[in-house]
């Protein structure tokens, strides 16, 4: 049993490995915490993995059990990792512990990643990526569309500068609806 005695998280050598990269629902990791702290506090678990990153997770915390059910998503990557529990209140933190081992075992289908749920993080990244490269687009587009209407005005006697203008909003329009229908993901 995994536990938090005096701001130290104590893992049995043989419980250091936390579960399987890519598992997702699977297991839940308890920590017994004998600190004493408020009614309200929240307890975080921080991971920092051999690559740099670090995720935190809102733990579960119920009768001086805290419990991480572990999800895809909290997991970067296989590997030896390190983790923190911090207690936190309104007041800000109330206490976290030192650094401890963990390792997080790779499997053989791990590389599958069809059954990955991207972290939210990773789905706004995305999202903004793909945001980012239609207003590239759509701007380049308007510079098109526009330089074909001053061609077409510089051509004409016909058109005047109202037309133009109308022209432009029409060409604007047609981009416009496209465009939004995309962002609203249809």
């Amino acid at each position: 049993m995994i536990t938090v005695s005096r701001k130290q998280i104590n893992i049995p050598f043989e419980e250091r490995v936390i579960c399987f990269y890519g598992d997702s629902g699977k297991d839940t990791i308890s920590f017994t915490v004998t600190e004493q702290s408020d009614e309200d506090c929240r307890y975080f678990l921080y991971i920092l993995f051999s690559d740099g990153r670090v995720n935190s997770i809102e733990l579960d915390y119920d009768d001086g059990v805290c419990r991480w059910p572990v999800q895809a998503e909290h997991i970067f990557t296989s590997g030896i990792a390190y983790i923190q529990i911090k207690s936190v209140n309104e007041g800000g933190e109330v206490w976290h512990s030192p650094k401890a081992t963990v390792e997080f075992e790779d499997s053989l289908d791990s590389r599958d990643t069809q059954n990955f749920t991207p972290s939210l993080y990773q789905q706004l990244d995305a999202r903004v990526n793909e945001i980012y490269e239609l207003a590239n687009t759509f701007g380049e587009t308007i510079r098109d569309y526009t330089e074909e209407i001053i061609i077409s005005l510089a051509d004409s006697d016909y058109i005047t500068r109202q037309e133009a203008i109308s022209l432009i909003n029409e060409a604007i329009d047609d981009l416009m609806l496209p465009l939004s229908r995309r962002l609203d993901g249809e």
